[in-house]
């Protein structure tokens, strides 16, 4: 059994679980690695973001950055499309972008509608990958239909969640919602279709 971690000196680690030791380190970002995503199709491929603006494809086989991406701010979380073809970047801004690895470029950019700069804490898809959920630094989170990038994103909460996780369930039919809440108040928030 393995795991990848990502830290703050810079390096993406892959451990070894039985043995607790580092089996591979990968190096490239300058500065903090803040997160890091498996891609859903290829178990030997990952994409890790930074506070260095950048987020990075790696291959374990070859223990090297197969690509790299520049984004406009610090990268706070990255996701993998459900093809395995694409991913976003939550941003230290407003914005969350979807880059398309394939053609090597930014396919879409999504800002939140408030039309502040609280950063994008983190986003993710939903299986079908229609639809992406974003949740902000100022406690909103929304969901933007991926397809019609144009369209207004839809409020998921009534509620201000000061959301720290996000995800799907593997069946699709629920997102949930981890919520730091204030002091010591914890709660998970689960959204149904």
């Amino acid at each position: 059994d393995r795991i990848l971690t990502a830290s703050g000196d810079s390096e993406c680690i892959l451990w070894d679980v039985g043995t607790q030791t580092a089996t591979e380190v990968f190096s490239g970002h300058d500065g903090d690695v803040t997160s890091i995503s498996l891609s859903p199709t290829d178990p030997n491929v990952f994409v890790s973001g930074g506070v260095d603006n950048t987020v990075r494809v790696w291959d374990v086989r070859t223990r090297k950055s197969t690509d790299s991406f520049t984004a406009d701010h610090e990268v706070n979380h990255v996701s993998y499309f459900p093809d395995g073809n694409a991913f976003v970047a939550a941003l230290g801004n407003s914005e969350c972008k979807l880059y398309d690895q394939r053609a090597h470029s930014l396919f879409r950019t999504f800002t939140s509608p408030l039309g502040n700069t609280s950063e994008c804490k983190m986003a993710q898809f939903s299986n079908s990958g229609r639809l992406m959920f974003a949740c902000y630094d100022d406690e909103t989170c929304f969901a933007y239909d991926v397809a019609m990038g144009d369209q207004a994103p839809q409020r998921l909460d009534s509620d201000k969640c000061r959301a720290k996780c996000l995800d799907v369930h593997p069946q699709g039919y629920a997102l949930a919602i981890g919520d730091a809440g204030s002091g010591k108040d914890t709660s998970v928030k689960i959204f149904w279709p």
